[in-house]
């Protein structure tokens, strides 16, 4: 889709009423996401917006469950157990944490 085509698509789907500045803002807008967006703290990735039009329409399609299952590798144990994260202190019990809770909160102890 070429630029003018993106902006005669937003234009007609904005209300009759908009505003010069409405417009403009909107086509400020597109033009940063065309461009792409300074990545700020993260390695993300632009995409288009044929793109997301494609993910869109995939999303919206049916897909077949059992196919779904055999993509996804699962995570299988055999002991309950050893999903138990061992992260808080024995000599701590789990009213001094909920104190602490309550203080950092509300700033009284209950």
């Amino acid at each position: 889709m070429s630029d003018k085509q993106v902006i005669l698509e937003l234009v007609n789907c904005l209300p009759e009423d908009v505003s010069f500045e409405a417009i403009l803002k909107e086509v400020e807008f597109i033009i940063a996401v065309k461009e792409g967006l300074p990545q700020v703290d993260q390695d993300l990735t632009i995409v288009s917006i044929d793109d997301l039009r494609f993910k869109n329409q995939q999303f919206w399609q049916g897909f077949n469950v059992v196919q779904k299952l055999q993509e996804k590798q699962f995570l299988t144990f055999e002991e309950v157990c050893s999903l138990n994260p061992n992260f808080w202190p024995e000599e701590e019990s789990i009213d001094d944490f909920l104190a602490f809770l309550n203080t950092e909160r509300h700033g009284t102890e209950s």
